[in-house]
């Protein structure tokens, strides 16, 4: 209707100018958390984070907690590498909560698996605490040792079932000597020798290889220790012409 249209334009003329709203700026969220507790787990136990003296050979498995520390609902993020005395990567995890999490709350991140310390030496972690999905922003680190592992003793040797004990005459057909028992010898075991020399002949010294406690003695009775293997040598030498050797008893144990 051009009346209808004509008194609209005339009563828009008088009216005041109405002026723009100003734009209201965004405010962006705030992003806050932090790293609250480190732990490692092994031996069906756990320790906070430095750990020292893990022993070699034990499996670990890491466990970190984080806090959100904004005033709205946030999800929190997780990224950790481990690393071995060398360098090498033992475990590398990220992983994103599931669901926000209120304000002052907090989330246990924890590895899937485990690793194997399996070198000496001080093994090291770095740590990143994320929010924000679709655009990570870190909000608390932490890079430094994991732990101190301790080399394991190598176990003892066990001792051979047992030992020899052989014995030579020299020179041969010189004497005789004999033992008091036979072996195989355990050890700590003492054995006793006595040397006895056929006419013509008279007992000089023990020897033998290797070494053992009373190799060079003039007795003709030796008390020897079983500690290793031992080859035994009773020595006779000959009886000066017209001198008289000792008598020959032979004796059996």
């Amino acid at each position: 209707n051009p009346l209808f249209s004509k008194v609209i334009g005339s009563l828009r003329s008088l009216m005041p100018a109405i002026p723009e709203l100003p734009e209201i700026p965004e405010v962006p969220v705030p992003h806050a958390g932090t790293i609250i507790k480190k732990e490692l787990e092994y031996n069906e136990s756990r320790r906070l984070i430095p750990a020292y003296n893990v022993p070699q050979g034990e499996r670990g498995k890491v466990h970190i907690w984080g806090r959100n520390d904004t005033p709205t609902r946030q999800k929190l993020g997780i990224h950790w590498i481990v690393q071995d005395p060398d360098g090498l990567i033992a475990e590398d995890y990220q992983d994103w909560q599931f669901m926000r999490m209120d304000p002052g709350s907090d989330h246990e991140f924890i590895s899937p698996g485990r690793f194997d310390f399996n070198k000496p030496g001080t093994w090291t972690i770095s740590i990143s605490l994320s929010m924000n999905p679709d655009a990570p922003l870190t909000v608390d680190s932490y890079a430094g040792v994991l732990c101190t592992v301790t080399p394991t003793a190598p176990p003892p040797e066990a001792p051979p079932a047992g030992y020899t004990l052989e014995v030579a005459i020299e020179p041969p057909g010189a004497g005789h000597v004999v033992i008091s028992s036979k072996g195989p010898y355990s050890a700590g075991e003492v054995v006793t020798l006595v040397a006895t020399p056929y006419p013509g002949y008279e007992f000089d010294h023990w020897g033998g290889w290797p070494p053992y406690p009373g190799v060079q003695s003039t007795s003709d009775a030796l008390k020897l220790t079983m500690t290793a293997n031992w080859w035994v040598v009773a020595a006779f030498r000959e009886v000066a012409p017209g001198a008289v050797g000792a008598p020959y008893f032979p004796k059996y144990f």
